[in-house]
Order: structure tokens, then C-alpha cells, then sequence
């Protein structure tokens, strides 16, 4: 008999690929402008060289910044390359966490602080921070109780370290990147009139087994924040991934 955790793992799972695949053909069809618009930004940026590279950085880190989307940056990163990409959404999103974090703690902690504590989730996490701060900050990027642009102002009024929260930060964004640059991949191949259907099904495939293997990477990370943060509602955990995609 298949146990009630492992049917929601199997939901979750299904769930996740029917939207991931929802939103590859939404921005095929109804995205075209801005589906331009970052290709010729990214075209016109990858021909700088190292210029080119800061240039791209600096917009996904603005974006990430102020709480604006930066998914279509991160899908269209793929253009300088895999790796290459990769690392850009990676270091960008460590960077305008890291910022955020500064931001938060130094020049408007009065501000945030009351707003935090007003947050069911601050709480719990603050003192699981206490104990394990890297451990931590890392599963809350993999399940995050709090959306990501958000969080990362109130990870700045937490008793958090900076060293374990860039840590934690950098090596939890590294899933979000593998899924934009398989998302990415895709975009281009149904952009591409030369790409055959054989080649789109491959890379659509593949995306679909990238959202099916991250499902399950939140699934383990939400079962471990659920164990370490007692005073966090379950709901709010299963539902995190969720969120998480309409913040980044």
C-alpha cells in the first residue's frame, strides 16, 4: 500500500510538470513581446564579453532587488551558455539576497523588524536559525516559508550570520537555476523554425523531468523543515513551492 506522504509526493510531483509544461507553452504563445525583448537584450549584451556579463547581471540583480520577476532574465541566461548561464542566475540571485540581507539589517531594520514578527513562520525560523543557521537557510531556499524576494529582507532582522546565509543562499538557488536554463533551452528550440519536433520533444522531456526531480527535492526539504520548525504550519509548507515560482 502506498502511504498518504507518498500519494502527496506523487500529486505534487504531477502537479509540478503540468504547470512547468503550462508555462512553456504560455510564454510560447502569449509571451512573444517579452520573449523578444530579453532575447535581443541578451543577444545584444553576450557580444560585450565580460561588459556584457556584468551588464546582464546588474538588470537580474536590480530586478531581484526591488521584488520584480526576474524569471525571463534567468530563462534567457541560457544564451551564454549552460554553465556559464547557470552561474550568472546563481552568483545574480546570491548577490541581491545578499544586499537585501545588508539593506535590511543595517539601514532599515526599524522598518522591517515590526513587519517580520507579524509573520507566523519569523518566529520559528529565527530560533531554528539559531541552531543551524546553514542547514537552515538552505532548506528554506529549497521550500522557502517565505516567499524569496520577501525573505530575503527578513532574513536581514534575523540573529543570522552573513557567512552561513550566502553559503546557504548560494547553494539553495542552484536548483531554481537548473530549471530556468532547462526552461530556457526549451524557449529556444520553439523559437528556433529550424528546430525539428524530435529536438522539442527531447528538451521538453527533459524539462519535465527537471520540475519532476526539484518536486521531490522540495519534498525532502519541506519533511526537514517541517521537523525544525514545529511552530510553522504544515499548509503553509506544502504550498511554499508554489510561491516560491511566482517570486522568482
Amino acid at each position: 500500500m502506498i502511504s498518504n506522504e507518498d500519494q502527496e509526493v506523487v500529486r505534487n510531483t504531477a502537479a509540478a510538470i503540468a504547470v512547468a509544461l503550462l508555462l512553456i507553452a504560455g510564454a510560447a504563445f502569449y509571451s512573444e513581446d517579452l520573449s523578444i525583448l530579453v532575447t535581443e537584450f541578451a543577444e545584444t549584451v553576450a557580444q560585450m564579453g565580460t561588459t556584457g556579463y556584468l551588464i546582464y547581471m546588474a538588470a537580474y540583480i536590480f530586478l531581484e532587488v526591488v521584488a520584480i520577476p526576474s524569471f525571463p532574465l534567468a530563462w534567457g541566461a541560457v544564451i551564454f551558455g549552460k554553465l556559464g548561464g547557470g552561474a550568472m542566475i546563481v552568483v545574480s540571485a546570491t548577490v541581491s539576497a545578499t544586499l537585501a540581507f545588508l539593506f535590511s539589517r543595517y539601514i532599515a531594520r526599524d522598518r522591517i523588524l515590526p513587519i517580520a514578527e507579524k509573520n507566523e513562520a519569523f518566529s520559528s525560523v529565527n530560533t531554528a536559525l539559531n541552531n543551524d543557521a546553514f542547514r537552515i537557510v538552505f532548506l528554506l531556499r529549497l521550500s522557502p516559508v517565505i516567499p524569496g524576494a520577501i525573505a530575503n529582507y527578513f532574513y536581514g532582522v534575523t540573529t543570522v550570520e552573513l557567512a552561513p546565509y550566502i553559503a546557504g543562499t548560494a547553494f539553495g538557488e542552484v536548483p531554481g537555476a537548473i530549471a530556468s536554463i532547462s526552461a530556457g533551452t526549451v524557449g529556444q528550440t520553439l523559437g528556433n523554425a529550424e528546430g525539428g519536433n524530435v529536438d522539442t520533444i527531447i528538451l521538453v522531456s527533459g524539462v519535465a523531468a527537471t520540475v519532476a526531480a526539484l518536486s521531490l527535492v522540495n519534498e525532502v526539504a519541506t519533511k526537514e523543515l517541517k521537523a525544525n520548525l514545529p511552530g510553522v504550519d504544515a499548509g503553509a509548507l506544502s504550498s511554499s513551492k508554489q510561491r516560491n515560482k511566482n517570486s522568482q
